[in-house]
């Protein structure tokens, strides 16, 4: 199992996922309920930013992920697909 870390940066509008040397940076929108996670895509944290899909095997690795680490403490998330 490899080893990840999950951050919120940006006042609470970016969630970062590092993961073996890769860094996924994430939309998200923790003003209301339910919590929403923008998973259609991605960006890498460097400049200029380029936004990349998740692969197949990312997303059945990596949503599952930040879905536990964004409820941890009950709360609802909605996951958007749509970009």
């Amino acid at each position: 199992m490899s080893t990840f870390s999950v951050s919120i940066v940006s006042k609470g509008e970016e969630l970062v996922y590092d993961e073996a040397g890769r860094r996924y940076c994430f939309e998200v929108f923790l003003g209301r309920q339910p919590l929403q996670l923008f998973a259609g895509r991605y960006w890498t944290g460097s400049l200029p930013v380029v936004f990349y899909e998740l692969s197949e095997d990312e997303k059945q690795r990596i949503i599952p992920r930040l879905v536990s680490y964004l409820g941890s403490h009950g709360e609802e998330v909605e996951v958007v697909w749509k970009e």
